[in-house]
């Protein structure tokens, strides 16, 4: 059913006390330079009347207090300029907001006036248009509000140099703050600096944020979260947390740009349904294909929808336990994530699930998340005495193609490889935790279907920290991996990706195939082809190490099925005994 627009909220904002104070702002800021000029003057024309060999440091002593009047004024300015700049953009808002008010008052009075208002398309739409329109003002507003806070949080205000307790101006130790303006050491640097990261290897981030005090760190992860949630080389709690706040303030704009997208759509559908009373069976309708069809309408509010989407499987997946939110992007192409079940930063061996074809955060996430979950809880069981249970992360940031069509170039591996490699070089950076010897983690990339094309080239890539590879359901397994990774391959025998291994693998376009296979040459009839070094896993039904049974896997999904023999054989190659699973029946 759907809901009667609400009346937009009125005017909250006295932009004129906001321009007042502005103005007392600046005003007192030129007062401020005035004085602190005028106390530097009369302080040297002491010299004039007074002569001594320390003169001279005696004549320098003021100059810290120019230096700081000048930029405590230039700061107040700014402060003045970032709370003018808020006031107009503010009265521009409001005035949205009033015209929406009236608007939204005449068409509730004349919708409320009819029971079937939801039944006519025309009041639908306007329904929608004003819906739209109200949440824009709304969100104009807020935006203003928090690009003024930015702006003002942002001004760097040098502190004054220290004080000196020797006869050299400058040493002994400062009687101030050695941060900037009250921020906590190496924040100011960072954030003013949109290069800082430039070139920053993640085992560069990783000292970086080790040598930042505990104050600065919880810094950055309150107030700029956007700069660590996703850098690789930041440790995952860190990330977590980081990516927690963003994640708090993206549903309100993601909502407004919904009903924005949704409000144009609505004026201009695909199809539009046509009054026609002959040649028509009583009851049916004549729809026809749009000749102003708003497709791009169409299309973004298709992308705000999934996003919205997304959001709530990341709630959901993040609500469970022993989770760690360690991508989280909303901004670029389609929404991406990845969520650990356990902290990669305190275990020995971790586990990547990297998904194929028609994967999404909003359709897939959910199910990944369980399954990441089923092999932690596996390898557990399984696990030696005193082992510790793996990290196993559900890892969605690359664009994964969304047809079959799609999956055969070898474009989304190539993007995604070069992110999946950094990712696992900064789980290895992490690893151990600050103030302690950082440890190497034995780390296993299992892709799925397209997902080995992304996890074989990713191996591939200088500097990864790859050890084992495992392909299953794979139509290709991109590039060989660097020399001393691990290579498992698994196949079940009515897998449908069998049929791109007859056709189309011999272009090589996804790498090579990692299962040995009979294919027919012309002008040879049928060759065996080996498996090029890698070691396939055994995936039909059987008995376990301790005699319990394990289930065979079937078709193209199940190998991550709780109970079944190619699920066992992953848990071996992540707790790094694939012995076990090579010798099984």
């Amino acid at each position: 059913m759907r809901r009667l627009v609400a009346p937009a909220p009125g005017a909250r904002i006295d932009t004129e006390s906001i321009f007042d104070a502005a103005r007392a702002v600046s005003s007192a800021a030129e007062t401020h330079a005035s004085t602190g000029a005028d106390a530097s003057v009369s302080w040297l024309r002491v010299g004039d009347g007074y002569s001594a060999p320390e003169s001279q440091q005696l004549m320098s002593a003021m100059s810290p207090v120019r230096t700081a009047t000048d930029g405590f004024a230039g700061a107040a300015q700014a402060i003045a300029r970032a709370l003018t700049t808020f006031a107009l953009e503010a009265e521009a808002a409001q005035a949205k907001q009033v015209r929406a008010t009236s608007a939204i008052s005449s068409f509730r009075a004349a919708a409320t006036s009819s029971d079937s208002w939801q039944d006519d398309p025309a009041l639908v739409a306007q329904n929608t248009r004003l819906t739209a329109e109200a949440a824009a003002a709304e969100r104009e507003l807020c935006e203003a509000e928090e690009a003024c806070a930015r702006a003002i949080a942002a001004i760097p205000v040098d502190a004054p140099a220290p004080v000196s307790t020797s006869g050299t101006p400058g040493a002994g130790a400062p009687l101030v703050s050695t941060g900037t303006w009250g921020y906590p050491d190496g924040v100011v640097e960072v954030a003013l600096n949109p290069l800082f990261f430039l070139g920053k290897t993640p085992e560069d981030v990783t000292a970086w944020w080790d040598d930042l005090s505990a104050e600065a760190q919880a810094f950055f992860i309150a107030a700029l979260p956007g700069l660590i949630g996703n850098r690789d080389g930041i440790p995952a709690v860190a990330r977590d947390a980081a990516n927690r706040v963003r994640l708090s303030g993206l549903r309100e704009p993601l909502v407004g740009d919904e009903a924005y997208w949704a409000a144009r759509a609505a004026l201009n559908p695909e199809f539009m349904l046509v009054e026609r009373d002959i040649g028509l069976p009583e009851g049916e309708e004549f729809w026809i294909m749009n000749p102003d069809w708003d497709e791009e309408a169409s299309t973004m509010w298709g992308a705000a929808r999934d996003r919205l989407d997304a959001l709530d499987s990341i709630d959901q997946v993040i609500g469970r336990d022993s989770r760690y939110l360690l991508v989280l992007d909303m901004a670029s192409g389609m929404p991406k994530s990845a969520v650990s079940v356990g902290n990669p930063d305190e275990a020995e061996h971790i586990g990547v699930l990297v998904p194929g074809t028609g994967s999404t955060v909003s359709g897939k996430l959910i199910t990944l998340d369980r399954d990441a979950e089923a092999l932690r809880d596996r390898a557990g069981d399984s696990a030696r005495a005193g082992a510790q249970p793996p990290a196993v992360i559900s890892w969605m940031d690359y664009e994964a193609p969304q047809s079959l069509l799609e999956a055969t170039s070898r474009e989304p591996a190539a993007q995604g490889a070069r992110e999946l490699a950094q990712f696992t070089t900064g789980l290895a950076s992490t690893n151990g935790g600050a103030g302690v010897s950082r440890t190497n983690p034995h780390i296993s990339v299992l892709g799925h279907s397209y997902g080995a094309v992304v996890s074989g080239d990713a191996a591939a890539v200088f500097g990864s920290k790859i050890d084992d590879v495992v392909a299953f359901g794979a139509p290709g397994a991109g590039a060989a991996p660097a020399p001393g990774v691990g290579r498992y391959s698994m196949l079940s025998n009515n897998d449908p990706i069998k049929d791109y291994h007859q056709f189309l693998a011999p272009t090589g376009q996804l790498g090579e195939v990692p299962y040995g296979r009979v294919v027919n040459l012309p002008q040879q009839g049928p060759v065996t082809v080996p498996s090029n070094g890698w070691i396939e896993l055994p995936v039909v039904a059987g008995l376990g190490p301790g005699g319990e049974g394990l289930e065979g896997s079937s078709g193209h999904s199940e190998y991550l099925f709780d109970g079944t023999r190619s699920q066992f054989n992953m848990v071996q190659v992540i707790m790094g005994n694939p012995e076990r699973a090579v010798a099984g029946p």
